[in-house]
């Protein structure tokens, strides 16, 4: 297996929202794995590598095996993540309209963040690496422009998931039997989202590693226990759980 790894920095507020939940006016805290996926088939169409986005989408789900982000993490007293929320009023002249629009969350993450992408395909990876560095790359929307910083291919080694791991990455939920609280919390995301449809799937869960402070959340780094279902690799120095 082969591990992509970059830095992901944001170049102002960014805003993922959380769809089909009552979570709708709160954003992602991290890019979850669907906005890596939209974001390289992007790049992968925008350097040039698939004629069509929907090719590169589709590229894209066949070769990855994986996705994974986590906060940059640095010794600083500054926030990894701020949030704050704002009311949209549409201002005429001298009168105020103001609609029923939901507030919406945005956030800014002056550190970054660090992806990792797995597959067993080298090659797509190498190609993905050129797009990431050819490219345009947004976060959240077609104005969150961001940048891409210390793209590298790896090959990855799997780990055995016996004891507690070391993990600042997110993780599916259903993959965690046991945690150490000490080193923070876990932000749950989708734990109630259910997809639109006659089968009414539900959304994959996902937990992310983080500590509180106030309104903000820091980078953390938290001991996990996985089930037998989780399949652990090793790239960069990060167990990154699949």
């Amino acid at each position: 297996m082969h591990v992509l790894g970059f830095k992901l920095l944001p170049s102002s507020l960014y805003s993922m929202r959380v769809p089909f939940t009552w979570q709708a006016a709160m954003s992602y805290p991290m890019p979850p794995p669907s906005v890596i996926s939209g974001m390289l088939a992007n790049v992968l169409w925008e350097a040039g590598k698939c004629a069509k986005p929907l090719e590169a989408l589709g590229e894209v789900r066949k070769s990855v095996r994986g996705t994974w982000c986590g906060l940059v993490f640095r010794e600083h007293k500054k926030p990894a993540i701020s949030a704050f929320f704002g009311t949209v009023k549409t201002f005429f002249f001298d009168q105020t309209l103001t609609g029923n629009i939901l507030p919406r969350q945005f956030l800014f993450a002056p550190d970054g963040f660090r992806v990792f992408v797995a597959s067993e395909d080298g090659e797509f990876l190498e190609k993905v690496k050129y797009a990431l560095q050819h490219a345009p790359v947004y976060l959240g929307d077609s104005e969150g422009l961001a940048n891409v910083m210390n793209v590298e291919v790896v090959d990855a080694t799997e780990e055995k998931p016996n004891g507690m791991c070391d993990v600042s990455v997110y993780f599916r939920d259903d993959l965690a039997s046991g945690i150490d609280g000490d080193g923070g919390t876990l932000y749950w995301v989708n734990e109630r989202a259910i997809l639109p449809g006659e089968k009414k799937e539900p959304m994959v869960s996902y937990l992310f590693p983080v500590i509180q402070r106030g309104k903000t959340f820091r980078p953390s780094k938290l001991l996990v226990r996985f089930n037998g279902k989780a399949k652990l690799l090793k790239a960069f120095g990060e167990i990154l759980p699949m």
